[in-house]
């Protein structure tokens, strides 16, 4: 009777150990490799992120380069616009204009200037936004909508968008 309690005991031992190792020593073990892993992981996504940082440091230092000098010359968008009507004489052709300004975080303006045209040439469309587009850095067509007329002229809606820093 008393060796089958010892062999009860050793068994019973043998078998608390076996499930120490096998639900607590190991998966501590796997779980500190996974860990040394996703370190590794890490390192290599903190390398890329200095280098986006970087490259971000260097753009937003473009862009203030850009919209300090020349906007200060230029004028607003609205005065772009009308700039470039004048002088491409299609400024009677305009229906309505809609300037609009929106001050935004990080020292910066957005301009916006929607323009309705009727009975445009599409060479005089095409030579305005190519024009406008030109004469500074940063303007864009946020939307256009182009519909005929029955005389084969245009009717354009169009959106535009000058996004500058702020004069000091």
């Amino acid at each position: 009777m008393g060796q089958n309690r010892r062999t009860i005991t050793l068994a019973i031992c043998g078998a608390l150990l076996l499930g120490t190792l096998q639900f607590i020593a190991l998966p501590a073990m796997d779980f500190k490799n996974d860990m040394a892993v996703q370190v590794k992981r890490n390192y290599k996504a903190l390398g890329k992120l200095q280098v986006l940082t970087q490259e971000y440091s260097q753009l937003q230092a473009k862009r203030k380069a850009l919209t300090s000098g020349a906007n200060a010359n230029k004028g607003t968008l609205f005065a772009i616009v009308e700039k470039v009507t004048r002088e491409q004489q299609i400024n009677e052709l305009i229906e309505s204009v809609r300037p609009q300004r929106q001050e935004l975080e990080n020292n910066l303006v957005e301009e916006k200037v929607q323009v309705r045209f009727d009975n445009l040439y599409q060479q005089d469309l095409m030579r305005f936004l190519y024009t406008v587009e030109k004469s500074l850095q940063g303007i864009t067509v946020q939307n256009i909508e182009i519909r005929r007329t029955k005389d084969e002229l245009l009717r354009a809606d169009i959106s535009l968008i000058m996004t500058t820093s702020k004069q000091m």
